[in-house]
């Protein structure tokens, strides 16, 4: 459950801070497994290097704690930055 409150606070983080938007979560559940989604009204893109100690941490660390994580252009304009977590029984 850590890691969940952890990457949503990141994926929502990174998106008010950068895209300057509103944010819309969204937290979809399955057996197995938690999607989240970030999504805002900026076209910015993401790129995934590091370049300075601490210049999207947040990034690294949504990769690090994942099980899979990306950046969907919207065909409306905005993007999605989505994460997946393997779940171990507790979110369904």
């Amino acid at each position: 459950m850590l890691h969940t409150q952890l990457v949503v606070t990141e994926l929502v983080t990174n998106a008010a801070l950068h895209a300057q938007t509103s944010v819309e979560l969204t937290i979809v559940t399955a057996v197995g497994r938690v999607r989240i989604e970030a999504r805002d009204g900026s076209a910015t893109t993401l790129t995934p290097h590091i370049d300075t100690p601490t210049r999207q941490r947040g990034l690294q660390l949504i990769e690090d704690l994942s099980d899979g994580w990306g950046v969907e252009a919207q065909d409306a304009g905005g993007k999605v930055v989505w994460c997946e977590l393997h779940s171990r029984g507790i979110a369904r």
